[in-house]
């Protein structure tokens, strides 16, 4: 059945080759259908400010189609449908953050700009992995870097990592990150507001969001904090009242009800605007997830919880040092407790100055805006 489908998806992408390319056509594909968010969302939206012309089209899966909420002017189709292939084959420009699937062909006189997801991340991913990634990952990921005309870079490190391990080493985008953008300029009493009405919390409540990523198996056990022990950690150190938000990697949002929450410990993995939640939190817990340095950009306090470090380096292994990185790093509960009580905020943000200007962060605020200017020219 899976072969026929395959085929019939092939069979329509080259039947609507003989249709003309729409040059005010994007179609943004983020997390495979997941959403409307992250880097393809932000160049898309600066495109249309610049010119309301553009006509934006997001692939949304199947699941997530009735919930997904767009402005008037974005138009979203199913992912993987046939409406869906016509959009992606008549489109001048193709906005991803993932890879494209097998029946993904890009025609002459097409544009294809691969943004990726998280900017600067710690461990290893793609080709540097390739032992952990099936035979048709590696071979439809081939094919996606030979179609792509540029790839965003946020950092001189990253495009290293990029022209090393995603089997692409031709044209980049070195003008900043959008998803970093926010973090520059946003209006956070704005966004506090939002998220206080949205999490029904008191406006004295501080806020620290529990961010890690996901493990190959999918598996659950890893995240096995006592938020209760933290919370009252929180309390010793910092006063106030504290609550916990759990987001978990998109790629098992699904399982998130799984853990146990209270009115305390809450699940946000449903949210997809990361950043923002990110901008609503007074501090961050994370594992191996390129959120952390989201946090630093921001110079919010980032603690690493790794309980199972040893393990991760064996499957994973990583493209920076923790020995070396500027967050407060431990294996254990006790040592994560430790980290927080005896944490020094005087050093912490000449640390990160310190740690992003060594990875080369390209930093412009208004990178959203000069990304769309400069794709619009080389579309034309």
């Amino acid at each position: 059945m899976r072969k026929i489908k395959s085929f019939i998806k092939m069979l329509f992408w080259h039947i609507f080759k003989i249709c003309k390319i729409d040059d005010k056509k994007i179609v943004v594909d983020c997390f495979n259908g997941r959403g409307y968010s992250d880097n393809p969302k932000l160049i898309a939206e600066a495109m249309h400010k610049i010119d309301p012309s553009y006509k934006i089209v997001v692939l949304i899966s199947y699941v997530k189609f009735d919930s997904i909420e767009l402005p008037s002017y974005v138009k979203k189709v199913r992912f993987g449908s046939i409406k869906g292939i016509y959009e992606l084959v008549t489109a001048k420009l193709w906005l991803g953050n993932s890879r494209k699937f097998y029946y993904t062909s890009k025609r002459e006189g097409q544009v294809y700009i691969q943004t990726w997801h998280g900017g600067i991340g710690a461990k290893k991913v793609e080709k540097d992995v390739i032992n952990t990634l099936s035979q048709e990952y590696v071979k439809y990921a081939q094919k996606d870097a030979a179609m792509i005309d540029y790839m965003l870079a946020s950092s001189k490190w990253q495009k290293d990592v990029f022209k090393r391990s995603f089997w692409y080493d031709d044209k980049f985008i070195e003008i900043g990150y959008p998803a970093y953008d926010a973090f520059y300029n946003s209006d956070r009493e704005v966004i506090d507001k939002k998220y206080r009405k949205i999490l029904n919390l008191d406006k004295n409540k501080k806020v620290l969001i529990y961010c890690p990523t996901f493990r190959d198996d999918e598996s659950l056990k890893y995240y096995d904090l006592d938020f209760e022990k933290i919370i009252k950690t929180l309390n010793k150190k910092f006063g106030g009242e504290w609550v916990i938000l759990i987001k978990l990697h998109p790629n098992i949002a699904s399982k998130a009800d799984s853990l146990h929450y209270t009115k305390d410990i809450i699940n946000v993995s449903n949210i997809d605007a990361i950043e923002e939640l990110e901008i609503f939190a007074d501090l961050m817990i994370t594992d191996y997830s390129s959120t952390m340095f989201d946090f630093a950009i921001m110079k919010k306090v980032c603690y690493i919880y790794a309980n199972d470090y040893d393990e991760y380096v064996k499957q994973r292994d990583f493209n920076l040092s923790y020995d070396e990185m500027p967050f407060p790093i431990a294996k254990t509960q006790k040592e994560l407790e430790d980290n927080i009580l005896n944490f020094k905020a005087d050093t912490y943000s000449e640390d990160i100055d310190r740690y992003l200007d060594k990875l080369g962060l390209f930093r412009n605020p208004n990178s959203s805006e000069d990304i769309a200017k400069f794709i619009i020219e080389v579309i034309k």
